[in-house]
This record gives C-alpha cells, sequence and structure tokens, in this order.
C-alpha cells in the first residue's frame, strides 16, 4: 500500500533560509447587501465579523481604515505609503528603506535617545516593513497612551531629524549588510534570482540597498524621498483597537490634527506586467557555500485574483511534503527543500533546495517527485491541506498587529481591509479536482516541458555538479 500524504507538522521541517516570503493572499472579495447573501458568499465568519470594519477620512481625504478589537488593551497604528519601489527617488536600490530608518532615528522634538526612553516608559514599540509595491510604519501601544505615542510617531514622520551622524551610522551599516548579503551563499541566490526575474520590469529596483547603487544614498537623496512620501495620495492608515464610536472620532480627530497637512498630489501609480524571464540555468560560485548547493526554480503560476489561484497554493503545500518525503527523506539529496509562490502584484511559483549535495543528480530527482503527484492521496488528504492553508491565514491575527497586516495585505492587494474574512469560505470550496487541475496546469507542465528557470549557487569546484 502506498503511504498516504501527510501535513508535516512545523518543528519537523527546517524552513530555508532564503529570502523568500510565500504569499498566500486573498483573491479580491465581492461586496455584498445583506447578511444572508453575505454568509452564502463570504461564510458565517465574514458574516460575523464585517460590521467590526469601517473606514473614515482624514480632512485632506486620507482615508483611515478602523478595526474594533474588542476587550484589547492595545491599538495598532500603521501608516502605509503606495507605490513602492518603481517609484523610488532616482531608482535608487533601498533608498526608502534607508528613509523610513532614518525617519524612525529622532525627529526635531524628540531626540533618538528620548524615544527611547519613552519606548521604555510607556512600553510602545515603532517600526516600518518594506515590499516592492508599498512601505508602511507603524507603531503599537496601550491604548491609554494612543495620544503621547501619536504625538511621538507624527513627529518622526512629519519632522524628521535629518542627522549627519545617524545617516553615516546607518549608511555603515548597510555598507556591512550590502558586503554580508553577497558573501553568503542564500544571500547571493537572491541577487542573482532578481536579476534574473526583475531585468527591465517595475520590480527591478531592489527593496533593499544594493552593491552598484549603495553610493548614490546621500543624505540629499533621502531627504527627497522623503518628500515623495509625504503626499496625502500615497498615505492610508490602519487602526485596530478596541474603539466604540466617541473613541473612534477621538482617534480620527487626533491623526487629522497631523496629517492633515499633508498636500495631495497627483500620484499614478504603475502598472505591473507579467514576469518575461527567459528559462535557463543561472550558476554563480561562492565561496561560502563549500559542498551545498543553494538552488532555486521558478516557473509560470496564476496569479491572485486567477480562478486557479488557491487550488495552486494548496498544490503547493502538497508538493512541499512531497519534496521533503522524497527528496530529503528518501533519497537524502539535501538538508531541505520548500515550495511555494513569491512576488508582488504578480507572482511566480518556486521550489528551493537547500544545501543540496552532489552525490546524485537532483535535477532529475526533483522532476521524478513533481511527476509522482498521486490523484487519488490528493483525494484523501484535501481536507487536511485546506485546514492548514486556512491556519496559515489566521495564525498571525491573534493579536492587534497580526489584525494589522491582515487589513494591510488586503488593502494593498484585493481593495479592502476585510478581504481575509472571506479566504475560510474560499478554500473550503475547492475541491480535490481543482487541485489536481491546477497541479498539472503549472507544475507538472512546467517540469515536464523544462520551463523551469533555476538558479544554482555553490563553490567554484562544485556548482555545476548538482545535475542543471
Amino acid at each position: 500500500m502506498k503511504n498516504k500524504l501527510h501535513i508535516l507538522s512545523s518543528f519537523k521541517k527546517s524552513f530555508l533560509t532564503f529570502s523568500l516570503a510565500l504569499l498566500f493572499v486573498a483573491l479580491s472579495p465581492a461586496v455584498f447587501s445583506s447578511c444572508a447573501s453575505s454568509r452564502q458568499a463570504g461564510g458565517d465568519f465574514y458574516a460575523d465579523n464585517i460590521a467590526d470594519f469601517s473606514e473614515k477620512k482624514l480632512s485632506n481625504g486620507i482615508p483611515v481604515y478602523f478595526k474594533q478589537n474588542r476587550g484589547s488593551k492595545i491599538a495598532v497604528v500603521r501608516m502605509i505609503f503606495e507605490g513602492g519601489v518603481p517609484l523610488y527617488e532616482g531608482k535608487i536600490d533601498g533608498i526608502e528603506a534607508f528613509t523610513l530608518d532614518m525617519m524612525l532615528r529622532g525627529s526635531e522634538r524628540y531626540s533618538f535617545e528620548e524615544i527611547q526612553k519613552l519606548k521604555y516608559e510607556k512600553s510602545f514599540s515603532m517600526g516600518s516593513s518594506k515590499t516592492k509595491d508599498f512601505s508602511s510604519v507603524g507603531f503599537t501601544c496601550i491604548s491609554r497612551d494612543f495620544n503621547d505615542v501619536t504625538d511621538v510617531f507624527a513627529d518622526v514622520i512629519l519632522h524628521p531629524l535629518f542627522d549627519n551622524e545617524v545617516f553615516n551610522q546607518l549608511y555603515s551599516e548597510a555598507e556591512d549588510t550590502v558586503s554580508q548579503t553577497k558573501a553568503d551563499p542564500s544571500g547571493l541566490l537572491g541577487i542573482e534570482l532578481s536579476k534574473l526575474v526583475f531585468e527591465n520590469h517595475p520590480y527591478q529596483v531592489s527593496v533593499s540597498a544594493r552593491e552598484g547603487t549603495l553610493s548614490k544614498i546621500t543624505l540629499e537623496s533621502v531627504k527627497n524621498q522623503h518628500k515623495l512620501l509625504m503626499n496625502a495620495s500615497r498615505v492610508k492608515f490602519v487602526v485596530v483597537a478596541d474603539l466604540n464610536p466617541q473613541k473612534m472620532k477621538e482617534v480620527l480627530g487626533k491623526l487629522d490634527s497631523y496629517f492633515n497637512v499633508l498636500p495631495k498630489a497627483k500620484l499614478r501609480l504603475p502598472s505591473i506586467p507579467d514576469y518575461a524571464f527567459a528559462t535557463k540555468t543561472v550558476f554563480a560560485s561562492n565561496a561560502q557555500a563549500g559542498d551545498s548547493g543553494y538552488i532555486t526554480g521558478v516557473f509560470d503560476c496564476p496569479d491572485r485574483n486567477d480562478s486557479d489561484y488557491i487550488p495552486f497554493a494548496i498544490s503547493t503545500m502538497i508538493l512541499d511534503d512531497m519534496m521533503f518525503d522524497k527528496v530529503r527523506e528518501k533519497e537524502g539529496a539535501l538538508y531541505s527543500a520548500g515550495t511555494g509562490i513569491i512576488g508582488g502584484k504578480k507572482f511566480m511559483g518556486v521550489v528551493s533546495l537547500y544545501k543540496a549535495n552532489t552525490s546524485k543528480n537532483l535535477k532529475e530527482i526533483v522532476k521524478k517527485t513533481v511527476l509522482s503527484f498521486d490523484e487519488e492521496e490528493v483525494k484523501e488528504s484535501i481536507e487536511q491541506y485546506k485546514n492548514k492553508y486556512i491556519t496559515k491565514i489566521f495564525q498571525n491575527s491573534t493579536d492587534a498587529w497580526g489584525i494589522a497586516e491582515n487589513m494591510v495585505s488586503g488593502i494593498e492587494y484585493s481593495a479592502t481591509p476585510s478581504a481575509y474574512l472571506t479566504r475560510p469560505q474560499k478554500v473550503h470550496s475547492v475541491t480535490a479536482k481543482q487541485v489536481i487541475d491546477a497541479y498539472n496546469k503549472y507544475i507538472r507542465k512546467a517540469f515536464e516541458e523544462d520551463k523551469v528557470s533555476w538558479i544554482v549557487v555553490g563553490s567554484e569546484k562544485k556548482v555545476k555538479s548538482f545535475g542543471f
């Protein structure tokens, strides 16, 4: 009897250190006019929670999306800057990340030392995140301290100090990071992947500083990037807290008292075309790789709004377990393997092979594993994988920051902060046949027709010894 597919527990699997985020993102939900139709289209979870979401606007038109988080003593605010890497000043790699980091290092009213002291006294935190499509800054605090923390947050956003000494410190840190990334096999793999996939594409500019353009990051370019960010047309807010109507009005007024000064300039967000990378194998030498190979394969897959998307995402979860069982456990051909989806507004499928050895033809083993996809086993295990998918969606929503993260993703990629509420219903409605069809259409076809682009990083002596 064949072994049944099974869900591997998190402690059994070693997650890859590649900088490849697996994105399980919502399809755009429809808008429904009644509770009954909401339950039918979005399910009970959607209908029971949608009333907790509301949208308001600041006096200059900036949207503020609220989520009622009953019983929580924590407030979270996220400020989103639209545009992402295509709008970076001078097309300089990492300029927006550098700018946001500088903004959080001190303002005209609050030195960095004062901010650190206040963080300790009031137990709040501030941070930033950056993606290909947008960046954000935000804070988490105890609700009773919301006004005081907003005073600090608003000043670092609107009136950053942009001190020369801070700039030099951050620049030195960026130099170290660039050097370490290039020297590390996984970091070099990410660099080569970006070169291959994003050549002549709006995503060609990097979120992080890179060797070729680091010298273009100057204090003046940082100031210019800050000016580009201070545009009401680029800004949205997300607020998650325990808010009755009166408290919501007070929060809106507090944000408006600071951010209504942002001018509303024209904003033309770039359209993001499909990836047009050539099918080929790229080899890159790295002395630190030793006898191991660090390998990634990318291939076409459906976008988030495609009806094939959720079935495809589930099929990558199944392949993920197959790779672990057959390529690692049975063949002993590598330390770990992973599959999934990477990208931004456009996706690509990915297979990652971590610390591969040269004892066997790895490419053929991987292809054989892909083609061994068993439809009967999928039919028997489909409900397990759907439950695993839903768990992945909500495992980070157990606190206010996780809820805000889901809302930001929904706003950026599905045009509504409540998009994640519809996902359980959509996942539950997927059939085994849809998963099988998606697997055959995208993954099996890519490997059968040799339409996977491979990036292989290894030592100079070993880099071409893995069968690719």
